[in-house]
């Protein structure tokens, strides 16, 4: 009985403390906060609040990182498009993306989340997220039940072939997949995936990728998909693949395009 009050006033406080901050920036105009964590952080079962929407829904986790990344989602918006971002995407694309249909493609959609959060903020886009763990592709599938989400348990690289995640030991936001030649999972280049959608129907627009350094073998060569998106999202990971040469060819794809380029969080948006 102790416990269950102790976790009923922990729970009470955080939600107090946090909805607190959450209205501050509302009235003052600070931010632009449309999520509201309501869980504790130690939940495995996180429930956020859609400020617009004025409803809440859940999510599933297992592991403490799997809830942090719903923190960096969801709590700080580390996807959030700011208005400016968005009309400069418009003006080069001609694509409306408050209200015209278009693909974003989610490549290392973990378990669900950052498409999760797409689908809300862009219902009437289409979404193909792709993630090589079966461990994060099964909880993806609880994640984003009824979204209308396409989630593919398959690697993404530069040729079409087999991967294998290669740290099983990792937490499930840390997999990396590699090229194999048999087993594992199948692989599949970015313009396989915009074969396999119609693209009359659905533009491409936005590409997210967070692949934990495997964007060294994806961008290595046939980059010519990057032009397909106005908006390309990516966390770079030479902060800890110092030296490596992980994000050389992501460089030599995007940099010296005239393109725009912002720091949000952890990621770097080119557009």
């Amino acid at each position: 009985m102790g416990k269950q009050v102790l976790w009923l006033v922990a729970l009470t406080f955080r939600t107090f403390t946090e909805y607190g901050k959450f209205a501050f920036d509302k009235v003052a105009g600070l931010g632009n906060r449309r999520f509201l964590i309501l869980s504790l952080g130690i939940a495995k079962r996180q429930w956020i609040l859609d400020s617009t929407r004025k409803r809440a829904f859940s999510v599933y986790t297992v592991t403490p990182q799997d809830r942090g990344i719903v923190h960096q989602i969801f709590g700080e918006q580390q996807y959030f498009l700011r208005h400016e971002w968005i009309d400069s995407v418009q003006k080069k694309s001609g694509i409306n993306p408050a209200s015209d249909p278009f693909l974003i493609v989610d490549i290392g959609g973990h378990i669900g989340l950052s498409a999760l959060y797409f689908s809300i903020v862009f219902p009437q886009a289409k979404i193909v997220a792709l993630e090589p763990s079966l461990r994060n592709f099964r909880l993806a599938q609880r994640n984003i039940k009824g979204r209308g989400i396409d989630f593919r348990n398959v690697a993404v690289a530069s040729v079409n072939g087999r991967a294998e995640i290669i740290n099983p030991g990792a937490t499930g936001e840390a997999f990396k997949a590699e090229l194999v030649e048999t087993g594992g999972v199948e692989a599949v280049t970015v313009q396989s995936i915009l074969d396999s959608v119609d693209l009359s129907q659905y533009p491409p627009l936005i590409v997210k990728i967070d692949i934990e350094g495997g964007e060294a073998e994806l961008f290595s060569q046939k980059t010519e998909w990057v032009e397909r998106f106005p908006l390309l999202i990516i966390e770079p990971h030479d902060y800890f693949l110092t030296d490596q040469g992980s994000s050389a060819g992501l460089q030599a794809s995007l940099l010296g395009k005239g393109n725009n380029i912002v720091i949000s969080g952890e990621n770097l948006l080119f557009f």
